[in-house]
């Protein structure tokens, strides 16, 4: 756990290791605890345990050739949870990572740039039984742009709430998310798709299907709708 005032610094200043915070029994940033984590193969990984960050700062992880943040790597353990619920800056081959539970982004800013591979990426739980999702909701903030092939790639559900995603990917073939992703919002929400942002078109939400989500731009955010009888046309 680190907590408190507590800064950690690892790799920042030219000596990058394989791993820079690794957690046998998990990993903790609370409080306003700032952490900037940069690797060659990942950045924060527990290979058992849960991760949490909810920290007042903005934890920063960043690979050459892993994930920036991962959880589970080679590991039989039963399933944990990542959550990240404050703000958090990845970049890499993959930005956030896990074989071993859920990813949840509950109110947390997300931010994955200079991506390789996947922003957000979940493969098959060691345990073969379950697939591990992403979950983001409460207001969450997700941005992620790079060359890979997808922005969200999961083998389980991708559940998004009253949340904004947005992904940016320059590869031809890119998914923006993969599954289709299961909407809830409390009002109501719009999906643009398309090349860039420039040329990007509203989808209908009742005309969504997964090809939707076959393009390299994707933005998926809550819309406010003011009902007729609050207008006018004076």
């Amino acid at each position: 756990t680190i907590q408190g005032n507590a800064e950690v610094n690892v790799g920042t200043m030219g000596d990058v290791p394989a791993f820079a915070i690794s957690g046998s029994h998990g990993i903790s940033i609370l409080d306003n605890a700032r952490v900037t984590a940069m690797a060659e193969s990942t950045g924060l990984n527990a290979f058992y345990g849960p991760i949490t960050i909810d920290s007042k700062q903005v934890t920063v992880a960043g690979t050459v050739s892993g994930a920036a943040i991962s959880m589970g790597q080679g590991d039989t353990a039963p399933l944990f949870e990542m959550t990240i619920k404050s703000a958090v800056e990845v970049s890499g081959f993959v930005g956030i990572g896990s074989t071993q539970g859920n990813i949840v982004i509950d109110g947390g800013n997300v931010t994955a740039s200079n991506i390789g591979l996947a922003g957000i990426l979940t493969n098959q739980d060691y345990d073969k039984k379950t697939h591990s999702g992403v979950e983001i909701k409460n207001g969450a903030m997700v941005q992620i742009s790079g060359t890979g092939q997808a922005g969200i790639n999961s083998v389980g559900a991708i559940k998004i709430s009253d949340s904004t995603v947005t992904t940016n990917m320059d590869n031809a073939n890119a998914w923006g998310c993969f599954p289709m992703p299961d909407f809830s919002y409390q009002n109501h929400f719009k999906v643009t798709v398309g090349d860039n942002e420039v040329n990007a078109a509203v989808i209908p939400n009742n005309s969504l299907t997964i090809n939707n989500f076959h393009n390299k731009y994707v933005k998926i955010e809550p819309t406010t709708v003011i009902p007729v009888d609050h207008v006018s046309l004076d």
